[in-house]
């Protein structure tokens, strides 16, 4: 009986075995195959040998992006969310950009990009390594446990206080600009309104969410209904708003990470979102992201242009294409190969930046009336890597582009302090999993988790600066506010 036993369980395992590496490895392999089938027949110039270190990158990252798809990974885990962006990130964007012969259009393009797409592809591959590396050691010194309950106590004296301070500083920021058209307006032609104003919109913006978050609390305790139709509802009332509050000076990202934090938390304290409900809604904000780039380009004239000429027309004058959303909003690809091409090729012609950068994306967080000679951003580093040594001018024209985790740290250190930066990010990513792991249904920390979730994901493709105001401008308020109504 106890052989039989042993059998049985033997074989259970190499079931078990068997059924994982062919999920997580042979399909990834599979998809990865088709879609090089794809690119070679569609477009013959991507049969070259960049696709091999790019594909190994894509073969690293897909397993946890089918965890995800496959609800082995929590909705919100950033991990999954990581993994299969990272597919596209790192494997796909590539070969779009060589399929496309796509071009950077703030500077003369290599010879060739494919070797440097190689290059770029066989550093990142590196990198990757390290981030599962530094994402096993994170988690396996983390700690977790304990339990934050919300504090009936002084529940509505915080919330109401909070929700006050939001909506006096929302209503005051309306009155400065002259309504709705005058925020508008001052984005079109006069952006210079927006200068020293950082922390008000940071708090004032965060009104939706600190309503969004009430109205959760409330339903936690008052046991509302949780059907589909009515959270749905709560979320397109949540997007409206936060457009109105947050979108109309020109930030994507303010509209779309919001809404991120907000879903997550009705995910994590009423009820669970599929990871479908998540491919579903980031389709439509491609569709949000693709337009409202219109009005990023144009402003307020953005409207007006759409309604006299097709939406191809404003795309092509606007420069902000299909093209352009794919391998310059959602990709790093061609300015981190770039990069690399400068200082491989013409290392004379940029100083590495040895941190500072990371030292002046830091300093955003005091105001210039404080520290009106604080040291200069990223924006600095970029613009001297695109032009040359000396060719920053902080009154003049400046490069806004975002360079993602590997870029800016080959702006500051060079191709060496890339799996160094990849590894910190894994072992932050450890650490926060863990201590998320021994959380309990109802935990308060689940409020913060969608925040904390944001901001390992997006270091990926965003620079240390924006990673920070991300925390300020989106989480910081709602944050604080969780916090004041919770106990340990």
């Amino acid at each position: 009986m106890k052989a039989t036993t042993n059998n049985v369980t033997y074989v259970t395992d190499i079931y078990r075995s068997a059924r994982y590496f062919t999920i997580y490895w042979a399909i990834p392999c599979l998809i990865i195959v088709i879609t090089l089938a794809v690119f070679f027949s569609w477009a013959p110039q991507t049969v070259h040998w960049f696709v091999i270190p790019i594909a190994l990158c894509g073969l690293l990252m897909l397993p946890d992006g089918v965890k995800w798809i496959t609800g082995q990974l929590d909705s919100f885990d950033p991990k999954g969310i990581i993994g299969l962006y990272g597919f596209y990130f790192f494997y796909i964007s590539p070969l779009i950009a060589v399929a496309l012969g796509f071009n950077m259009y703030d500077a003369p393009p290599p010879p060739d990009w494919r070797p440097w797409f190689g290059y770029m592809g066989l550093l990142n591959l590196l990198g990757i390594i390290t981030y599962h590396v530094g994402h096993k050691i994170g988690y396996g010194i983390g700690k977790s446990g304990g339990r934050w309950e919300i504090n009936w106590d002084r529940f509505w004296l915080v919330m109401i206080a909070s929700l006050v301070v939001t909506t006096f500083v929302t209503i005051y920021i309306f009155i400065i600009f002259g309504g709705i058209k005058g925020l508008m307006g001052a984005y079109t032609f006069r952006k210079v309104m927006f200068e020293g104003k950082g922390w008000l919109f940071a708090i004032g913006e965060s009104m939706p969410k600190v309503l969004l978050l009430l109205v959760v609390l409330l339903g936690v305790r008052n046991r509302w209904s949780k059907s589909w139709p009515f959270i749905v509802f709560i979320i397109l009332m949540f997007f409206i708003l936060q457009f109105v509050d947050g979108g109309l000076r020109g930030s994507r990202s303010n509209v779309i990470f919001s809404l991120f934090i907000g879903v997550g938390m009705i995910h994590y304290m009423w009820r669970r979102i599929p990871s479908i409900f998540l491919v579903v809604g980031a389709a439509l904000l491609l569709l949000f992201s693709y337009i409202y780039g219109f009005y990023k380009a144009l402003g307020a004239k953005a409207t007006t242009a759409m309604e006299k000429v097709e939406i191809e027309e404003v795309s092509k004058y606007t420069g902000r294409t299909g093209q352009f959303l794919l391998l310059e909003d959602l990709s790093r690809a061609n300015i981190q190969a770039y990069i690399l091409y400068k200082l491989m090729e013409y290392p004379q012609h940029y100083d590495l930046q040895m941190g500072r950068s990371y030292v002046g994306d830091v300093a955003i967080l005091i105001p210039k009336a404080i520290w009106p000679n604080r040291p200069p951003t990223k924006m600095k580093a970029g613009t001297e890597i695109l032009l040359g040594k000396g060719s920053y001018k902080p009154e003049g024209w400046a490069s806004v582009r975002v360079y993602g985790l590997a870029g800016e740290a080959m702006l500051n250190f060079g191709p060496i302090g890339v799996p160094f930066v990849f590894y910190i990010w894994g072992f932050l990513l450890g650490i926060y999993r863990k201590w998320k792991s021994g959380w309990q249904p109802g935990d308060m920390r689940y409020v913060l988790a969608p925040v904390l979730s944001l901001l390992l994901f997006i270091m990926l493709f965003m620079d240390l600066d924006n990673v920070i105001a991300s925390a300020i401008f989106r989480g910081l308020v709602v944050s604080l506010t969780a916090i004041g109504v919770s106990k340990r």
